[in-house]
């Protein structure tokens, strides 16, 4: 309660947006149904009309618990969006994904909590929708594994569009992050398309992301070369590392 209170105070427009539109999806024929169960306790009804009166209000209160579910998660999805740059295909895209899968829960589970109260067993039908899931997700393991990647890379950021990454023998600039596959323009100028499954199986190197770039340097001098002369060799390799502007001196010793 602490956190929703904070929040709600961060952005008190996000959450007018929110009852506003939990309010908006609010049926009246839920009120109506709600009302006449209501006042079902003061009347003498037989069993059969009272057991018709409740499950009418049970799949209504299921029904309208979906569709505030439902409204909460599209104008979560949309405030999420709303605060994306316009740029940002990839995590736009990742949110519509989401918001399609929980909303897609959502009504599953009220369609089966509408079916049991209207005496359908559905354990049966739970168990033949189990298997034909198992058939379908074993059918598209490759494509599923690539969807679920796509939203570990938007999601995690190992990534982003722009950054110029190497994992491999293969090395490109990120164009685009799809949601079966990315896409890379390499050095050379070919496009590459790889299954974002691939990415997330392999070690990558994100250039972009890296400060400073370690440059090694292996020296020689003769054997005749003075004592005194070898001591200020690491001394004059600093001073001309230490006069470019951009470089940085780190250290430097004999071997």
């Amino acid at each position: 309660m602490a956190r929703t209170a904070r929040a709600a105070q961060l952005n008190p427009a996000g959450w007018r947006a929110m009852v506003r539109g939990i309010a908006q999806r609010v049926s009246i024929l839920f009120i109506v149904v709600v009302a006449l169960f209501a006042g079902s306790f003061a009347l003498e009804l037989s069993d059969e009309a009272s057991s018709i009166v409740k499950t009418v209000a049970t799949i209504a209160i299921v029904l309208q618990a979906a569709l505030i579910a439902d409204a909460i998660v599209a104008i979560y999805a949309l405030q999420h969006v709303a605060r994306q740059d316009a740029a940002a295909t990839s995590i736009r895209n990742a949110i519509s994904l989401i918001k399609f899968l929980a909303r897609t829960a959502i009504w599953s589970l009220a369609i089966l909590m509408v079916l049991d109260n209207l005496g359908l067993d559905v354990t049966t039908l739970v168990a033949g929708l189990g298997i034909g899931g198992i058939a379908i997700a074993l059918a598209a393991q490759n494509i599923l594994g690539d969807l679920f990647a796509s939203l570990a890379i938007i999601l995690d950021k190992p990534f982003v569009v722009g950054d110029f990454i190497i994992f491999g023998e293969f090395s490109g600039t990120v164009e685009r992050v799809g949601v079966k596959t990315t896409r890379l323009r390499s050095l050379s100028g070919e496009q590459l398309v790889v299954p974002n499954a691939d990415l997330l199986s392999t070690r990558l190197r994100n250039m972009r992301r890296m400060h400073e770039r370690r440059a090694v340097f292996t020296l020689g001098v003769v054997y005749e070369t003075p004592y005194e002369t070898l001591k200020r060799i690491p001394q004059m390799l600093q001073e001309i590392v230490e006069a470019e502007e951009t470089a940085r001196f780190d250290r430097a010793h004999f071997a």
